[in-house]
């Protein structure tokens, strides 16, 4: 089973994202991250993928409940679990 790890940016307040896209635009931040999930999956929410720029070299996955969603370049899954059944044999993926 894979380490599942959470990487995201928070707000003084506790928000994640500003207008469903990023809170902050540092490009010591988006290198940190670019590094560190590269090669990786990473799990977002729909809202939270369409508000990101191109996630190249990584295995996306899309969480949401609404029906008949494809995205390019991404899987959608219906739960946490269905994504943890795909990525089990990884050795680290992320929640973002």
């Amino acid at each position: 089973m894979a380490i599942v790890s959470s990487i995201m940016c928070s707000g003084l307040k506790g928000e994640l994202g500003r207008n469903n896209g990023l809170l902050v635009n540092f490009k010591e931040e988006l290198q940190y991250f670019r590094s560190v999930t590269q090669g990786k999956s990473i799990l977002f929410g729909h809202k939270t993928f369409k508000g990101l720029p191109s996630l190249k070299g990584r295995n996306i996955y899309v969480l949401t409940s609404q029906d008949n969603i494809n995205y390019p370049n991404a899987t959608v899954v219906k739960s946490v679990e269905e994504f943890l059944e795909l990525t089990k044999d990884e050795e680290e993926v992320f929640i973002g």
